[in-house]
C-alpha cells in the first residue's frame, strides 16, 4: 500500500477514534480536511451546537494551532479568536486536540448534569 494511502488510513482511525471517544459528551466534528501533499497537514472542526474550536495541524512545520468561536446564526461566517500556537509532532498534536476537547467539553458536561442532580 502506498505511504500516502496509509498515512491517510492512520489519520482517519485517529479521528475516528477520537469520535467515537467524545461522541457521548456530545462533541461533534464539524469539518475535516487532510491534505496528503502537504506532508499530512490537516484541519478540524469540533465541538457543542454553539461553541467550536478550530485545530490545524502544519506536517511540515509541525505547528499545532488552537483557535475558537461561538456559533450563533449558521448564515454568518465564524468569528475565529486565536488561543494558542504550539510545536508538536503529529502523535501529540492528536493527542493534544482530543485532551482539550475533553476537558472544554467533557467536564463541563459533567459539571453540568451534578449541578442537575442536586437539584
Amino acid at each position: 500500500m502506498p505511504d500516502d494511502a496509509d498515512s491517510f488510513i492512520r489519520h482517519a482511525d485517529s479521528v475516528l477514534g477520537m469520535a467515537r471517544r467524545l461522541a457521548p459528551f456530545g462533541v461533534a466534528i464539524y469539518k475535516h480536511e487532510y491534505l496528503t501533499p502537504t506532508f499530512g497537514s490537516w484541519l478540524i472542526v469540533a465541538g457543542a451546537p454553539d461553541r467550536r474550536l478550530q485545530f490545524s495541524w502544519d506536517g511540515r512545520e509541525f505547528i499545532f494551532t488552537i483557535s475558537q468561536a461561538t456559533a450563533g446564526d449558521s448564515r454568518q461566517p465564524l468569528g475565529w479568536q486565536h488561543l494558542r500556537t504550539i510545536s508538536l509532532r503529529y502523535e501529540q498534536a492528536v493527542n493534544e486536540m482530543e485532551r482539550v476537547l475533553h476537558v472544554t467539553f467533557a467536564v463541563k458536561t459533567a459539571s453540568h448534569e451534578d449541578s442537575s442532580a442536586k437539584s
